[in-house]
């Protein structure tokens, strides 16, 4: 029997088992590095045999990292030692040599025979359970006796080992794009073909290389971050340098990524060369989305620790700005992952985006988003208004250096090497974070933040003081990428039609409709900034040069733009009433700087934009008006379509807006120096007419789909405002004051206002000819088409099933601007106070342009003289659409006995009451705005009898019944209002026109007369439409003849509810009609006066401007009554009606010239002179002499 042992002898027992079993691993290691270093010497890394030689190694060493298990607690060599170890393969880390000099061909067939990406998979799981190892250990002898350094410094060797071992994968995948070099032998593309297969087996096949990268990005911000982000010992910068290598194998998983998705999609596509290997897609996707590989390398992007701008590291030590450099490298590899994640799915599905669900996805999108909000600030002024170098955040933003190329690399390998000299693209945000990351922080001036945001060092190269055109393009790029990030995943949900997951991502990406919006409002500012920054603008509000050089990246950039806000757009839908007027401010502030962006590029010659999006160009502003954006989404139904998208509907929500919220709208669109909406809609109305975009044929063939920009009376107001906004505030009334903003960042409901792009404390004074631009241009574009005539046919039938048709909507935005109240009639009423106050500058630096700071006279001519001009277009233009429709009703009717498809004829029918309403509403705005003479002109008489005829054929011939098909119980109420509405306009019209003895005779004789009520009452009034129809059908009348007489009268005035209309008997309207024309105009200017048509006309503004001898009235036309309002010799445009040339930003860059004999009309050319002739020559002969070129 053994003797037993004391409790020293068994200890000392283990103690002489331990050392036995670490001599023998002690051996084990040392057998394995001897045999490695010789091998070493024998064979070169680079040639192919040190394939085999890597993954020979790679063995060994894993075969000695075996669980404690198998070989008992002290079986294996301790961690320390298997780190030392682990340098002995870094020699292998890239085959980036082997593969310039070798084909595909010649260094696959090792890779593949020898498992190398499977090796170095193992490899690094070995690498992270010792490191694992190995930092808690560190952990665990925290706040010994242990330097502040020595973490730091064993973390740096750490990293990058781990480098070394992703690196050798890195050099296998990127293979597949890398051309091959010169020297080598060509390869049979089917071969090719069945190597890049074989490979992504091997890459992605097993699922072993996507979980061992998945850990990495864990460990990163586990053990990495926290040691970058320490303090470091006096002369040490390891933790930089630990850090820098996190970045870079963040970036390396990203680009992994990216190739496996890349090769996976081309292999899909035509020609792919699958070669029969058959590779489960289905299966990555899985493993990939199990590992939580994108999520990890999101969150651990997330967690970075904060850069320092400019860094002051001692000469000779690790640079600090090689860690910025790296997370710029990795922010660009990233999001470059997540954009080629949604582009694989027009080769594999839509189950590649289940990599993207997740909430670390979400967040990083989200903070790409608030980046490149943040940079709405004034870091991308022009120098002179950025201030001193040096002083404030906007110009501290940047880091050092510059990125070189989209994916430009270089020193990868060593430690204290630069990490790469290029990275391209990322970035996005909205400025109300109050930092990037969860461990972001710092002062501006250590962090590099703007707006509370630490700035991306990728979104910084704007900020350096190098204003060059290659760093403005590289940034771009970057911002570019990271909205692409953002919105692309979005993009391709709605796209192909998975519209539940596209509302889910929405609504994950932007929890907040305020937010959202005002989120999309700020990214576009920060994006619209940088861009005319690149393109050289000037400073103010004018777009930049048509001169300024054009870059080639901006060939994507209206597409950005677009996607974002149509995401944003998206996210509204469902929102009430109330939730969509507390975001209307910024919404519309987006959809501004969306159209921004077509005008910039298109007036910086970087190509045309103005087809990229049509849906996000005007339309979405003309839906943001009519408070139908909630509804706005590919799913909407035919029905939702009709009440939504209605030209009759379209400016109510605008007009029923909380004054206080149409003040901040205003704000938001007038107070940044260089917004300037009007400007950027008449640059891309002249650029999409001059390139075909408001073809005639094309209207035809496709009215609903080509419409590259589509104006709407809706749009009308909000022009209206912007003009009236931009009068010198101390002339303006207390409704169109602008409030101060409220407070930077976060969006505050109906007053939020956005910080972005508020740089430039003033604005300039108004100036006719400037402001007047988009106008000039559509009333040209009206006066075209005018001239040119709308014919019938099937033609016309297309066109009226358009639910808003780009004529009818030119038509209503040149009546709406132009005669309306609150339109150019509005705007005379305020200038001509401005001009009799002439007081200072109105405050904050907004100089006018009259005498003494008030409005110049000559510009309160202009208006009202374009005020004539619009309604002399208008009221022709109306009538031609009016009889278009009658016309394609009657053929409807005769052709196919109203048997139309139901949502067909109802678009007719919806189209058809609109066009009425459109009709006579214009005519109304003439009879207040226009002098006689010109209104008699235009006929406006003819005008009210083809709305009554096409309201007849619609309630006879069609029936507003056949709405009940679509609208269900809404159909009569909603046909009842229009008609109603055309019932009211027809009504006022005739008073008005009844009021002035001149138009009673010559436009309307009988039409107005008192007596009993009955037929259609509206408001003490009848309206017979039988007599007008009748009129209308009558033959042979000229429009500028005067009107015949109706067979009965068309409006009756209650005689009790007017005290002059008593004197009236019904019976004696054939005989007395004639002879009390001066009792009817009383009577009717008496009824005018009680239903306030007679307040506020400009004709009778510019015939007070006349009377005192001002205002820039021409000589001599008081005594005509026509108060200078015409001709319009003050509003440019050139006098041919059919003049084509809409070149240039606006109609006042056209050189235009006077006809040599009167001096009332301008041309553009001799060509256009000479076309005009005929239609002049009568005009010229009255007008010569009056008025002379200087005035």
């Amino acid at each position: 029997m053994a003797p037993k042992r004391g409790p020293r002898a068994s200890r000392a027992a283990a103690a002489s088992r331990g050392a036995s079993n670490r001599s023998s691993t002690d051996d084990a290691v040392a057998a394995v590095a001897a045999a490695t270093r010789a091998e070493i010497a024998a064979v070169p890394p680079t040639h192919s045999g040190g394939v085999q030689l890597y993954t020979r190694t790679a063995e060994r060493i894993c075969a000695l990292w075996v669980p404690t298990e198998a070989r008992g607690s002290q079986g294996r060599p301790p961690a320390s030692e298997i780190a030392q170890l682990l340098h002995l393969v870094r020699p292998f880390s890239t085959f980036a040599q082997l593969c310039g000099v070798r084909s595909l061909a010649e260094w696959a067939q090792p890779v593949l025979q020898h498992r190398a990406a499977a090796c170095a998979a193992a490899l690094l799981n070995t690498q992270l359970d010792c490191y694992e190892e190995l930092a808690a250990g560190e952990q665990a002898r925290a706040g010994s006796d242990r330097d502040e350094a020595v973490t730091a410094v064993a973390m740096d060797q750490i990293s990058s080992g781990l480098y070394a071992t992703v690196l050798t994968l890195s050099s296998i995948w990127e293979a597949f794009d890398r051309p091959p070099p010169a020297r080598a032998q060509p390869t049979d593309p089917a071969t090719l073909g069945l190597l890049r297969a074989q490979l992504l087996e091997q890459l992605a096949g097993d699922g072993e290389v996507v979980r061992a990268l998945a850990r990495l990005p864990g460990f990163v911000e586990k053990h990495i971050w926290p040691i970058a982000g320490e303090p470091a010992m006096p002369g040490v910068q390891y933790g930089a340098e630990a850090a820098r290598y996190g970045c870079l194998l963040l970036s390396v998983i990203a680009t992994y990524v990216t190739h496996v998705l890349g090769a996976v999609k081309r292999r899909a596509g035509p020609g792919g060369g699958g070669g029969g290997i058959s590779l489960d897609t289905q299966r990555l996707f899985a493993d990939l989305a199990r590992s939580g590989l994108v999520a990890s390398l999101s969150a651990a992007l997330l967690a970075a620790p904060p850069h320092d701008p400019q860094p002051r590291a001692a000469k000779g030590d690790p640079q600090p700005g090689d860690y910025r450099e790296g997370l710029r490298g990795c922010q660009w590899d990233v999001m470059w992952m997540l954009m080629s994640v949604a582009g694989a799915v027009s080769g594999v599905g839509l189950h590649v985006l289940a990599l993207l669900d997740s909430p670390q996805v979400w967040q990083l999108q989200r903070e790409a988003l608030r980046q490149v909000a943040a940079l709405a600030g004034d870091q991308f002024a022009p120098r002179a208004q950025r201030g001193e170098e040096g002083s404030g955040s906007g110009s501290r933003a940047g880091g050092s250096g510059g990125a070189a190329g989209d994916r430009g690399r270089s020193g990868r390998g060593g430690r204290g090497g630069k990490a790469r000299s290029g990275a391209a693209s990322s970035g996005g945000g909205s400025g109300n974070s109050s930092r990037s990351s969860p461990r972001g922080g710092g002062s501006d001036e250590a962090s590099g933040e703007q707006g509370g945001v630490q700035m991306w060092p990728l979104l910084q190269e704007a900020s350096l003081r190098s204003d060059t055109r290659q760093s403005w393009t590289r940034q771009l790029r970057h911002m570019e990428t990271c909205v692409f990030a953002a919105v692309v995943p979005f993009d391709a949900f709605s796209g192909y039609g998975d519209m539940a997951a596209a509302a889910r991502l929405a609504r994950e990406l932007l929890p907040s409709r305020t937010q959202a919006a005002d989120l999309g409002a700020r990214v576009l500012a920060a994006m619209h900034a940088c861009l005319t920054s690149a393109l050289g603008a000037g400073e103010g509000d004018e777009p930049p040069s048509a001169a300024a050089p054009r870059v080639q990246t901006l060939q994507h950039w209206p597409r950005c733009g677009g996607l974002l806000v149509r995401m944003v757009l998206f996210r509204m839908r469902g929102a009430t009433d109330g939730e969509v007027e507390s975001c209307l401010p910024a919404l519309l502030e987006m959809a501004a700087w969306r159209v921004g962006f077509a005008a910039t590029t298109l007036a910086g010659g970087g190509g045309s934009s103005v087809d990229d999006s049509p849906d996000t160009l005007p339309d979405a502003l003309s839906a943001l008006l009519q408070g139908s954006v909630h509804l706005m989404s590919e799913t909407v139904t035919p029905a939702e379509a009709i009440t939504t998208f209605s030209e009759s509907q379209e400016a109510t929500f605008w007009r029923l807006v909380h004054p206080a919220t149409r003040a901040a709208c205003i704000q938001r669109l007038t107070h940044p120096s260089d917004m300037g909406l009007p400007r950027w809609l008449d640059v891309v109305l002249r650029a999409s007419v001059s390139r075909g975009g408001w073809n005639r044929q094309a209207q035809v063939q496709a009215p609903q789909t080509d419409r590259p920009l589509v104006l709407t009376g809706a749009l009308a107001e909000l022009l209206g405002a912007l003009m009236r906004a931009r009068l010198p505030a101390t002339q303006r009334g207390p409704e169109q004051e602008q409030p101060r903003c409220a407070g930077e960042g976060e969006a505050g409901g109906v007053g939020g206002s956005s910080s972005g792009s508020r740089r430039g404390s003033g604005q300039r004074g108004w100036k006719a000819k400037e402001d007047l631009g988009l106008v000039l241009t559509a009333l040209k574009l009206l006066r075209r088409e005018v001239a040119l005539g709308l014919g019938g046919g099937e033609g016309a039938g297309q066109e009226l099933q358009a639910f808003s048709h780009s004529r009818l909507g030119l038509a209503s935005f040149v009546a709406n601007v132009g005669l309306s109240d609150w339109g150019l009639p509005g705007l005379v009423r305020e200038m001509r106070r401005a001009e009799a106050g002439g007081a200072g500058d109105g405050g904050g630096g907004r100089g006018a342009g009259g005498p003494r700071g008030g409005v110049a006279g000559t510009d309160v001519a202009m208006v009202t003289q374009a005020v004539a001009a619009c309604g002399s277009a208008v009221l022709p233009y109306m009538l031609q659409m009016v009889e278009c429709a009658i016309s394609e009703l009657q053929r409807e009717a005769r052709v196919n006995g109203g048997r139309s498809a139901p949502p067909v004829l109802a678009a007719k029918v919806t189209s058809g009451l609109h066009t009425a309403q459109a009709a006579a509403a214009a005519v109304v705005f003439a009879a207040q705005h226009l002098p006689p003479e010109v209104l008699l002109a235009a006929a406006p008489q003819r005008v009210l009898a083809a709305a009554a005829q096409l309201l007849k054929l619609l309630q006879e011939v069609q029936g507003l019944g056949v709405l009940q098909v679509l609208l269900g119980e809404e159909a009569s109420s909603y046909g009842a209002s229009v008609l109603s509405a055309v019932l009211y306009s027809i009504r006022d019209a005739v008073v008005l026109m009844s009021a002035d003895e001149q138009l009673l005779d010559r436009c309307v004789p009988g039409w107005l007369w008192a007596g009993a009520l009955g037929g259609d009452a509206v408001a003490g009034l009848t309206v017979n439409l039988d007599p007008l129809t009748d009129l209308y059908n009558q033959a042979g009348a000229r429009v500028d003849a005067p009107a015949a007489a109706p067979r009965c009268p068309i409006v009756l005035i209650d005689q009790r509810a007017d005290p002059a209309a008593a004197r009236f008997d019904l019976r004696g309207w054939a005989t007395e009609q004639g002879q009390r024309r001066g009792e009817v105009a009383a009577m009717a200017r008496g009824v005018a006066q009680g239903l306030g048509l007679m307040e506020g006309s400009a004709w009778r503004e510019a015939l007070a401007a006349a009377a005192a001898g001002g205002g820039g009235v021409a000589a001599g036309a008081e005594q005509e009554g026509d108060a200078g309002m015409w001709p319009p010799r003050l509003v440019r445009l050139c006098g041919n009606p059919l003049c084509g040339d809409f070149s240039g930003g606006s109609e006042a860059e056209l050189k235009l010239r006077w006809c040599s004999k009167c001096c009332a009309v301008r041309y553009c050319s001799a060509a256009c002179q000479r076309a005009h002739w005929p239609g002049h020559r009568a005009d010229c002969g009255r007008w010569a002499g009056r008025w002379t070129a200087d005035g």
